[in-house]
């Protein structure tokens, strides 16, 4: 539901998850991603407003 209603976010979460995967051999949970796609989403309308 995250995914949809925050797809920017979610685009950037997979993005930074993706490199911690490869770079410090380390899977990002499903509780880290949906706690870092929140707080960008927030950052997100910060700088559009």
């Amino acid at each position: 539901m995250v995914k949809l209603r925050y797809p920017d976010a979610y685009d950037c979460v997979e993005k930074i998850a993706g490199l911690i995967a490869t770079k410090y051999n380390y899977d990002v949970s499903t509780d880290e991603r949906l706690y870092m796609m929140i707080h960008i989403e927030n950052l997100m309308k910060e700088r559009r407003s």
